[in-house]
């Protein structure tokens, strides 16, 4: 009996310290990821160095998502790994970055690890909201998906959707996948020849094939909503590149030799377990 009660204290241990991992541990984390990572990524945008194609270093800042309606703000990272997503949102790697023409995925996790897709089912049609990387882009949403749903319209040439994903259910009991589709009604930036990253899955999945946990039970607050979750505020200053010293805009930086899917081609659909954006 005492070995069975040392046995069962150790689990019970071994299940707490795993609530607070991806509870309230994980959501401070994501609190100071999501501050450390919008730094990078202004200065990235002030140094003319953001991401414009090709090949993108996994976790690099690629955007900033903010979408009113969910008083949500969240800094997008390039990959959909279980790493990738507890630091917050992650753009499919085969997939066109946010704002340039053709479909574009962001995942995220729906309730742990800050749970930045909790509110998602919320949006409606008609919603706007805004992607900041290559310029400030505005999106309008089309509709929600689920698993039977149809698809939306075929894109036309030259225009952009991005295609937001999560799990859809009761936080930490998903029972689907969510979609949001919305189209892109600023220009549309040019889209370079397309690629991904060597050596790391384009969808979301680990290296090893598995996929990455965590999107459904990851809560959706927004970095600078206090009434959904807690957090400092993200610097409400516009981001892009300053001028230099001589008064002339800083340089994009051009496109590696590499890209990514070509513009008018929808990504293939994602076949995995909806606890995968727990």
């Amino acid at each position: 009996m005492r070995v069975l009660g040392v046995a069962l204290s150790i689990l019970g241990a071994l299940l707490l310290g795993f609530v607070l991992d991806v509870g309230p541990l994980g959501d401070l984390r994501h609190v100071r990821d999501r501050q450390v990572d919008y730094a990078a990524l202004r200065s990235t945008l002030a140094n003319g160095v953001a991401p414009v194609g090709g090949p993108v270093g996994p976790g690099t800042p690629v955007a900033l998502l903010d979408i009113p309606a969910l008083h949500l703000r969240e800094v997008v990272r390039e990959g959909t790994t279980a790493e990738d997503l507890a630091r917050g949102p992650g753009h499919r790697r085969d997939t066109v970055l946010p704002g340039q023409a053709g479909v574009s995925v962001v995942m995220g996790r729906q309730t742990t690890f800050g749970g930045p897709f909790l509110h998602l089912r919320e949006l409606r049609p008609g919603d706007a909201f805004t992607v900041t990387g290559q310029g400030k882009r505005t999106y309008r949403v089309l509709g929600l998906r689920r698993a039977g749903d149809p698809q939306p319209p075929a894109l036309t040439a030259g225009h952009g959707r991005l295609t937001l994903i999560t799990a859809d259910g009761t936080p930490f009991m998903p029972r689907g996948i969510l979609r949001v589709d919305a189209d892109l009604v600023s220009r549309a930036q040019a889209t370079p020849a397309p690629g991904v990253t060597p050596g790391r899955p384009a969808r979301g999945g680990d290296a090893d094939g598995r996929p990455a946990l965590g999107l459904a039970a990851a809560g959706a607050v927004g970095p600078g909503a206090p009434a959904r979750g807690g957090g400092r505020r993200l610097d409400p200053r516009p981001l892009g590149p300053p001028a230099d010293l001589g008064g002339r805009r800083a340089p994009a930086r051009r496109a590696g030799p590499h890209g990514r899917r070509p513009g008018g081609t929808a990504p293939a659909e994602l076949d995995v377990t909806p606890d995968a954006w727990m």
